[in-house]
This record gives C-alpha cells, structure tokens and sequence, in this order.
C-alpha cells in the first residue's frame, strides 16, 4: 500500500470500496435469484388460486379411459400437442351429483423434463352418487362420462 500521509492509505480506500461493489452484487444477484425462485412457485402451484380459469381446455385434451366404481373415479388421458407440455396438477368439486375436474399442465416445465403428456388421476367417491363427470376450465365444461352416443 501507497502511504501518502501517517494516516492515509490509498490501498485501503479501494480495497474498501472493493467490498462495498462486491456486497452491492451479491445483494442484486440475491433479490434476482428471490424474484425468480418465487415467479417459478407462482407458475407452479399459483395456478389453484385462480379456480379452473388457468386449467387446460377440456377440448384441447384426449380422454383415453374414465372408469367410475364404488370407491373412486380414475380418468387416464393426455395432452395431444406435439410440444412437451408436463402434468402439474388437478382440482376437483362435487356438485349437483356431478363431479369436474380441472387439469393443468405447464409448458416450461415439459421442456426440460421431456414428459410424455399424460394423466392419471384418482378421486375418492367418498358415498357420493356420480351422474356425470366433466372436464372444467374458467367457464366451459366437456362431458367425459358417461359418453354421448
């Protein structure tokens, strides 16, 4: 270090300065590493705040099997798009002895996990009678059992 005087160091002042820039950074990096982490778990699980208004389209989505028992309802399907869409969730309510469902799907996520578009859900009866069963996004529904002829 360069003394100019008994008390002064240039040396110091810049190294000080140093350490300032370095804290500024690594607080800038910090709240762009936060502001990403929490836009990811919005995208993920964000989604149930809204009802079904963000759930994929009941038209868009193929419906292999829909099987209805005493103890529960299985509904196997998939997403026919050719880009990779991945299965992140569904909701469900019972009403008027009908049970919709809400399925979502996210497009980023299926890039990177090479997913294959399918679903497999499962939902206890719990005693309740089923006359129909829908698939449900924002305000349209699709009938998915029993079948129209």
């Amino acid at each position: 270090m360069l003394r100019v005087s008994n008390n002064e160091m240039i040396g110091g002042s810049v190294l000080r300065k140093g350490k300032k820039f370095v804290k500024k950074v690594a607080k800038c990096l910090g709240i762009v590493l936060a502001c990403v982490v929490v836009l990811f778990f919005i995208g993920r699980y964000g989604w149930r705040l809204f009802g079904y208004q963000l759930c994929r389209s009941g038209e868009s989505l193929g419906v292999s099997e829909v099987t209805v028992n005493d103890t529960e309802v299985y509904v196997h399907g998939f997403e026919p798009g050719s880009f990779p869409n991945y299965f992140i969730g569904y909701r469900y309510h019972f009403k008027d002895d009908n049970l919709y469902i809400g399925i979502k799907y996210s497009n980023l996520i299926g890039v990177w996990l090479e997913d294959t578009g399918e679903f497999s859900i499962h939902i206890p009866r719990k005693g309740r009678k089923i006359n129909h069963v829908y698939i449900k996004s924002g305000t349209s529904k699709r009938l998915v059992w029993p079948k129209e002829n």
